[in-house]
């Protein structure tokens, strides 16, 4: 595997400027041999915009893609994209895992933004939030009108434990308020 990455941001607990950006890729078998031969590629570019007072602004963009080649004919289970829930490759508003097919997305798109405002220095953070993404077995099938989508609001704080996090998001397709708890896990 190899990665690429770029990190401008003035504060990892709290930013308000800056930028992030990542490029992963990875290859298995082929010459290197092997029980699955495959490639994946994902992509992330995460903006910080301080606005009015010390809130933020924060959007974050994430695409992947990962295939087979040789003599594999398919990519293996826990290389594939679950989607939904937190996390990486979190939709806050959906379950974990439960967007894009059962048996895993061979490509993701995902798109994401929060508001955020320090309630106690950069130690305590409220944000609200809007989510939308999807996974797909094949980029053809992307259809930027049928993303899966939530919002709502959070609060995140940063313990000698690592960050804690909890958000309430809005399913806007089943109509329903989904609560989602974070464990060391960024925006």
């Amino acid at each position: 595997s190899l990665t690429f990455s770029r990190d401008s941001r003035n504060n990892i607990f709290f930013p308000t400027a800056g930028s992030n950006f990542t490029i992963y890729s990875e290859i298995a078998g082929g010459l290197l041999q092997g029980d699955f031969n495959y490639y994946k590629q994902v992509a992330q570019v995460s903006w910080y915009v301080r606005t009015i007072w010390k809130l933020a602004l924060r959007t974050k963009w994430r695409a992947g893609y990962v295939t087979h080649f040789g003599e594999s004919n398919d990519v293996p289970v826990d290389e594939r994209f679950y989607l939904g829930g937190t996390g990486i490759d979190g939709i806050r508003g959906w379950a974990d895992r439960s967007v894009g097919p059962v048996t895993g997305s061979l490509r993701e798109v995902i798109f994401s933004t929060e508001y955020a405002a320090p309630i106690g220095s950069d130690q305590i953070i409220g944000l609200i939030f809007f989510d939308a993404g999807n996974g797909y077995e094949k980029f053809e099938k992307f259809n930027f009108w049928d993303m899966k989508t939530g919002a709502g609001a959070g609060i995140r704080v940063n313990s000698p434990f690592g960050l804690i996090g909890f958000d309430y998001a809005w399913n806007f397709e089943t109509g329903e308020w989904v609560p989602h708890f974070q464990f060391g896990t960024t925006f």
